[in-house]
């Protein structure tokens, strides 16, 4: 796919969405292939040469509406992120769900882990039926433990259909109950009990995910069946520590991911070879870098060593081609990390990760529209967690649509107030020129920088904002400057506090590192970054925006 911005290219493109070139291709062949049998046979049946003149003149004179008619048909415009406040604001899908937290009703409080691990794996049996759409794991916990009603729980999570149940774990005895209910008249539309051993639980996974496609008359594919099979643990003990593993991972603290790295290395010093475990666990390291936790050198390579392990126990694997996707982004490589998420969701349509860092990297390189399926699949899908609202802000902010972006990240801090979302929007009111508005905004998370890289990042920011130079290079420590190396994001944004306090020199080494991991996004850094335009009548900047026009209008996926 190429991203070249050019009229032609564009135009193009167009043709290909409204279809007017599949519809081309089809009359020419044909029309030729008509012309042809009658050529062929004109001896036989003595067809008069004029028949075939005429033949070509029909041809041509229906040319015409061959072009208009898929150009009139297909003119509705795709989704693009400007609609996406629309998008989920669509009457609810008739097939639509949310599976809402199990509840545990075991002996012992401490296998709470088990009723949610179970909740996760049902959600994840269900994602694999294209034609439902599923709530994801981090929206429904929300409701875990709240006396919300079905229907409000349904209009706010816009779906039809609720699933609730219950399990109970005595040792190695299980008793899970289900209930499908139509939000529209709290009407049970299926319920069931098993009662087993632990032994049957993925045998019960599997029964409900295919009893509630029946009871929505869904017919599941060959496909999407074996989907469902192959995505169990077929281990009980193996799937015990998964799930353990699972819960501390949704965490992101450190604390957390620790905990969740703890559980997955007991499962391989254990059991040795589990693709899932070591899924997860690349998973966890990918995590330590992207909370900035954890950014030695020594931890991305094992991210690659993860995944290869994935690969040589699952080739198919959905999670292996998304770390690989993220492998590839640690390198500088955004086209090459967007082709594996792409891979990832070819095989898992809704892989939460894949989905939120294939929008994400569109977006930062400026091709914000590309990610618009994307974008709609997390909100629709994963409307109460902040990062689906915080994705689609960063979108934004790379397109320069302050605004838009604005009330995205306004949302995911409403729901999240922490320092990452506080620094997101703090920076999209600075792009706004609400400066006044920014620098209060960072006030309310400042005590965090002593710990938290964001909160020292929006600290610095303000004090760059605010001209305050000899508090910018206080701050700018040779200990944090090592923790900002190496990515893309965080070198444009030192490369803009230095710009605001007139350090060109330091400003476009550190634009210049972003831009050799793949800073692409020309309209962003000329057009809409205003803390940069003290450089532009730089030659180093000219020169490095030369490099990220070839790059930008080039862009490969």
């Amino acid at each position: 796919m190429r991203g070249s911005p050019s009229k032609l290219t564009q135009f193009w493109q167009e043709l290909v969405r409204r279809k007017v070139i599949y519809f081309l291709i089809g009359y020419i062949a044909g029309c030729f292939a008509i012309i042809e049998f009658f050529t062929n046979t004109s001896e036989r049946f003595t067809i008069p040469d004029s028949i075939i003149d005429l033949l070509y003149i029909l041809a041509a004179i229906g040319l015409p509406g061959v072009i208009i008619l898929p150009w009139y048909i297909n003119r509705k415009k795709p989704i693009t992120t400007n609609d996406l406040g629309a998008v989920q604001s669509n009457s609810k899908l008739d097939k639509s769900i949310i599976v809402l937290p199990f509840e545990n009703i075991s002996p012992d409080p401490d296998q709470e882990y088990f009723s949610d691990g179970l909740t996760e794996e049902i959600i994840t049996d269900l994602s694999h039926i294209e034609d439902l759409l599923v709530i994801s794991r981090s929206s429904a916990m929300t409701f875990k433990g709240t006396k919300t009603n079905i229907k409000e729980i349904a209009e706010k999570v816009n779906v039809r259909y609720v699933l609730e149940g219950s399990v109970r774990k005595a040792a190695n005895n299980l008793r899970i109950t289900a209930q499908l209910i139509d939000a529209n008249n709290d009407a049970h539309i299926w319920a069931e009990k098993y009662s087993g051993t632990l032994d049957d639980i993925f045998y019960i996974q599997e029964k409900v995910s295919s009893s509630i496609a029946n009871a929505l008359k869904i017919k599941l594919s060959s496909v999407e069946k074996d989907k469902i099979h192959d995505n169990q643990i077929d281990n009980t003990d193996v799937y015990d520590i998964y799930i353990k593993a699972q819960q501390a991972y949704h965490s992101l603290t450190e604390v957390g991911l620790k905990q969740a790295m703890h559980y997955v290395n007991q499962g391989l010093e254990t059991f040795h070879e589990n693709d899932k475990l070591f899924a997860l666990q690349g998973m966890i390291y990918v995590s330590m870098i992207e909370m900035g936790f954890d950014r030695d050198e020594s931890i991305f390579k094992k991210v690659e060593e993860c995944t290869e392990k994935v690969f040589s126990l699952n080739p198919d694997s959905a999670d292996g081609h998304y770390l690989r996707g993220h492998i590839r982004r640690f390198h500088g490589d955004v086209a090459g990390s967007i082709k594996y998420y792409n891979r990832a969701l070819s095989i898992e349509p809704n892989h939460l990760q894949a989905n939120f860092f294939r929008s994400f990297n569109y977006g930062f390189s400026g091709y914000g529209g590309m990610a618009s399926d994307s974008l709609s699949k997390l909100l629709n899908s994963d409307p109460l967690n902040p990062f689906s609202h915080f994705i689609a802000g960063a979108v934004e902010v790379y397109l320069g649509n302050f605004d838009q972006a604005h009330d995205f990240m306004q949302k995911a801090f409403e729901m999240d107030p922490n320092p990452f979302f506080g620094w997101w929007l703090s920076k999209i009111l600075a792009y706004d020129n609400r400066i006044d508005e920014a620098v209060k905004l960072v006030d309310q998370f400042s005590d965090m920088a002593d710990y938290t890289h964001w909160a020292k990042l929006g600290v610095i920011f303000k004090y760059a904002l605010e001209g305050k130079e000899a508090k910018v290079l206080e701050l700018y420590t040779e200990e944090l400057k090592n923790i900002l190396r190496g990515d893309e994001f965080y070198g444009v944004w030192v490369a803009e506090s230095y710009a605001l306090i007139d350090h060109k020199q330091e400003a476009l080494e550190w634009l210049e590192e972003a831009i050799n991991n793949q800073l692409l996004n020309y309209p962003f850094l000329t057009k809409h970054d205003r803390f940069l335009k003290n450089l532009y009548d730089e030659e180093g900047f000219k020169k490095l925006m030369q490099q990220v026009k070839k790059g930008w209008e080039n862009f490969e996926v």
